[in-house]
């Protein structure tokens, strides 16, 4: 079990072993497929789409919603295109079944939080004792499904709303929102289930963008659970400046003894610049940026919790 609060905090590497794009995968696939499932759609924003689509290419810009937002006038056709593509992905997402065991994070973050929860009814009560908050640039909605599915099943006599009590207890803060919100959250729509794309509005009417007020309005409760925490882990995360300033960041780890994150694929003058963007002052706090996956960095400094 996890016993000191901890922060993970969660870019799009952490969701990829589940069958959701990178920001570059992203960009890619809706430079490529985004005008043709709006002309299947909706054909007449097909010109909308056309126009989004060139100047995104053009732009070289790597991340789709940072262009969204240097580019306001995009922002509705934007956000559709972002809800589309991570729908289509969640109807071929693995959610676990099928992702490879080397990149399952979530399977073993789960078995640390379960792993003292002792045999016997009302046992799995005990599981939202470990205290795990999760702040998430993500749109997908795979880490509410897979801690739906696997408490629910390993505890299958407990009742649907107890299952729903546990997790309602573990935090998990989407920063710029999501395609939208499980039915054990009052939401629409189950996971991979299908939606009438006509609707496309109701898919991302809560997808915010870097510097929307509304991330502004929401930036000192981060900040909050990040300082309250004892160890923070950045999974998957691309350490964008914009995304640091979201998350207030570096001034919520100045006191923190410990900062961990993946830097799988990063040139070690590139993992020197991240160090310096978290700790610029040059504070007495250790930073563990390994090159490895999510996994191999959990199995190797969580059990220092």
């Amino acid at each position: 079990m996890i016993r000191e609060r901890t922060v993970f905090i969660l870019g799009a590497g952490a969701s990829k072993p589940y069958g959701y794009p990178t920001a570059a995968q992203l960009r890619e696939d809706i430079c490529l497929n985004f005008v043709g499932r709006i002309e299947r759609i909706l054909p007449k924003e097909a010109n909308r789409a056309w126009d989004f689509v060139n100047h995104f290419k053009k732009s070289n810009n790597r991340s789709v919603d940072l262009f969204v937002a240097q580019n306001p006038g995009f922002t509705e056709i934007g956000r559709k295109a972002i809800a589309l593509s991570i729908y289509e992905k969640e109807w071929s997402s693995s959610s676990g079944d099928q992702v490879s065991g080397s990149e399952d994070w979530y399977s073993y973050l789960f078995h640390r939080m379960a792993e003292d929860i002792m045999v016997g009814p009302g046992s799995f009560q005990a599981f939202s004792d470990s205290p795990a908050t999760f702040i998430t640039f993500n749109y997908d909605r795979s880490l509410e499904n897979f801690l739906w599915q696997s408490l629910s099943n390993c505890f299958s006599y407990a009742k649907r709303e107890d299952i729903k009590d546990q997790l309602d207890r573990v935090e998990i803060h989407h920063v710029y929102g999501s395609i939208d919100k499980l039915p054990w959250q009052r939401g629409r729509r189950n996971y991979g289930a299908g939606f009438p794309l006509r609707s496309i509005d109701d898919l991302t009417k809560d997808i915010k963008l870097p510097y929307d007020p509304d991330v502004n309005h929401t930036s000192d409760y981060f900040q909050k659970n990040i300082q309250d925490a004892r160890h923070v882990y950045f999974l998957g995360f691309g350490y964008a400046q914009e995304n640091l300033e979201a998350l207030g960041i570096p001034a919520v780890l100045s006191h923190k003894p410990a900062v961990y994150g993946t830097a799988l694929g990063l040139f070690d003058s590139e993992i020197d610049r991240v160090k310096n963007r978290l700790n610029p002052s040059g504070n007495s706090i250790t930073l563990n940026l390994e090159k490895c996956n999510c996994k191999e960095l959990l199995g190797k400094y969580l059990y220092e919790n």
